[in-house]
């Protein structure tokens, strides 16, 4: 109430200006909690070295709760550049044909 009550007089509208305002002042106040699909959009950029991308993986993936590990290594694999010899040594590389 008290940040109703704060507003302007004349400084809302309509329902959606409220509803926007009511949004931007409580959401972006609360931390929303990390998820797998938070940790899947980590991937290696294209100039980063590993050691930099373990470490930022390892960050998110610390604030993950509930998370199995397995899944938590198998994001992590998917993310890495496809150019890198760590990768290769991982055998995760895509096969360019079936031969």
């Amino acid at each position: 109430m008290t940040w109703f009550k704060g507003l302007e007089d004349n400084s809302i509208d309509s329902w959606r200006e409220l509803c926007r305002a009511f949004s931007s002042h409580f959401t972006a106040r609360k931390r929303q909690p990390k998820t797998m699909a938070s940790l899947s959009n980590i991937v290696q950029g294209k100039e980063e070295s590993l050691r930099d991308y373990i470490e930022r993986f390892t960050r998110e993936a610390i604030e993950i709760k509930g998370a199995h590990d397995m899944l938590k290594c198998y994001i992590f694999e998917k993310s890495l550049r496809n150019d890198t010899k760590f990768k290769e040594k991982l055998g995760l590389k895509e096969p360019r044909d079936m031969q």
